[in-house]
């Protein structure tokens, strides 16, 4: 199958976008805390339901491995990656796409079940 990177506008500090992941579609909600100076994010079912909290965008850790029993959670990996190879987390506006549709540094990565 394919890698695919997920698109998003990261101009607001919060802010929830779907994609579909491996033929089934999945809800974020992403929110920087600055305080922690770290982006977090929900991810959701089709129906909006929470399937886990909380999460932090950490550079090149596969986010749902240890669900991945779990027929709930995309069987592909979702991970986030540094383009500049240095594996730094991303700052405030650093991660996604800027408001003029230009890939910021970090990106959010799915490598669909296939290909993972």
């Amino acid at each position: 199958m394919a890698t695919l990177i997920i698109p998003f506008d990261t101009t607001q500090d919060h802010f929830t976008f779907t994609a579909e992941l491996d033929s089934a579609n999945y809800g974020f909600e992403f929110k920087f805390n600055a305080r922690d100076e770290r982006w977090y994010f929900d991810f959701f079912d089709a129906s909006n339901n929470l399937l886990l909290g909380s999460i932090p965008a950490m550079i090149g850790w596969p986010c749902f491995k240890q669900f991945s029993w779990n027929p709930a959670f995309p069987p592909g990996i979702l991970y986030f990656m540094d383009q500049s190879g240095q594996d730094l987390e991303p700052g405030r506006f650093e991660l996604g796409n800027d408001a003029a549709g230009n890939q910021n540094r970090v990106q959010l990565i799915y490598e669909e079940a296939a290909s993972a």
